[in-house]
Formats: C-alpha cells, structure tokens, sequence
C-alpha cells in the first residue's frame, strides 16, 4: 500500500501540490491525468523516491507501512532499486548499450548476481516480444520497441510498484494502444500495483482508479 499524507511540494514562490493524501492499494491499476504544469510528473516521482516533498510536521509516505521519511538516502535508494519500476516517456535507454544490457542495468545497479536473472530476462522478452531485438543498441529498434525494452528494465527486478509518466507520448495511436495493454497485462499477470501519467482520457477511463491533478489538488476521478 502506498499512502501520501499532507504531501505538499514548492518551487520557489509557487506551489505545485498542494497538502496532497492518497491512498493506492497493492495491485491497483491508477491513472493520473491533468493539464501541463499541473504537478503530474512532479507527484510519479515524489511516489518514486526521486524527488522530495516540503518540509511538514503532518506529512507521511509510506510504502508498505514502511515510513521513506525515517529512511537516509542509501536506504531509500536501495528499497527504490528493489521495488520501483520507471517507464520513461522517452525511453531513457543507454546508446552504448544493447538492449539486453539496457534492462539487466538495474540488476547491476542492485550489485546483483546477473545469472539469477536469464530467465526472468528471457520470459519478460517473450512475453513483450522483443526477444530478437535483445543484441541490438536503441538506435537501431522502433520507438514501440524501445518503450517494450524499457518495460522489460522496470520489470526486471519484480518490482511490487511500476511507475510510467507519460508512456504513450512519443508513441502514435497504434503503439499507444498497445502500451497502454501491456501496463494492464502487467498488473494483471504479476500483481503489481500500476501508476500512470496520461493526456488520453480514454487511456485514463481503463484504471481501476484515476486522480486529476488540478490547482494543486488531487481529487478521485
């Protein structure tokens, strides 16, 4: 379970988010939607771990009962490793990798053993069909490709949270459709709890749960 409590956050003079509280069940399917500016990306990574909140007595985040404001930056940079997923609007993938290396990046960061992780690596690129592209650099594959491959790192870890800003929006309408189907297929068949940013509010309608982010309010759709 992911609970905001009194979450606020500032830049400068202006304040994005405004004395936010959520509450997302494990396994939940979320959208969030809103107009530019509004705070969207802002709220994916304070839920992350990758970006701070004001400073308020009465703020709480927890992730599992456990409490990231108690936690120093290595702590929640490791739980991070271990239990977040990032799909990038842009990919974010290493051009002097290939795609193999681009996904297992994350079990490296972990400082993990690379071998206990070959057949996590080959069911998730059977399963997102990206198996014949895994030798290949980014620059060489699709953008709906390079979006699969970045779905693929997020996975890679078996993370409980799978974060996505914005995964639809260099994407046309056709690979649009099929990512916004793979995050579905995600939640489905490994339990994780799914949160997206989206423009598209017919992509918004298909989660369980949906917020808009409005004049520093997140309000339930």
């Amino acid at each position: 379970m992911i609970l905001l409590k009194n979450i606020s956050k500032s830049f400068g003079n202006q304040k994005i988010l405004d004395n936010i509280s959520l509450n997302i069940p494990n396994g939940d399917f979320v959208s969030i939607v809103g107009p530019s500016g509004a705070g969207k990306t802002t709220l994916i990574n304070i839920l992350g771990t990758i970006e701070s909140f004001d400073d308020n007595k009465d703020s709480e985040f927890k992730i599992d009962g456990i409490d990231m404001c108690t936690w120093n930056e290595y702590e929640v940079s490791k739980f991070r490793n271990q239990n977040i997923g990032f799909v990038f609007q842009l990919h974010e993938l290493l051009p002097e990798l290939n795609c193999k290396e681009n996904i297992l990046l994350p079990v490296r960061i972990g400082k993990k053993n690379i071998d206990d992780y070959r057949k996590k690596l080959e069911s998730i690129s059977e399963s997102l069909k990206i198996h014949q592209i895994l030798n290949k650099k980014p620059e060489f594959i699709s953008g709906g490709e390079k979006q699969r491959v970045s779905f693929a790192r997020a996975l890679i870890t078996n993370p409980k949270i799978i974060l996505a800003d914005e995964p639809t929006g260099n994407l046309d309408s056709k690979n649009s459709k099929k990512i916004i189907d793979l995050l579905k297929k995600v939640n489905i068949k490994y339990g994780v709890t799914v949160i997206y940013v989206t423009h598209n509010k017919e992509f918004a309608s298909i989660a369980k749960t949906s917020f808009t982010i409005k004049d520093g309010k997140c309000i339930r759709s």
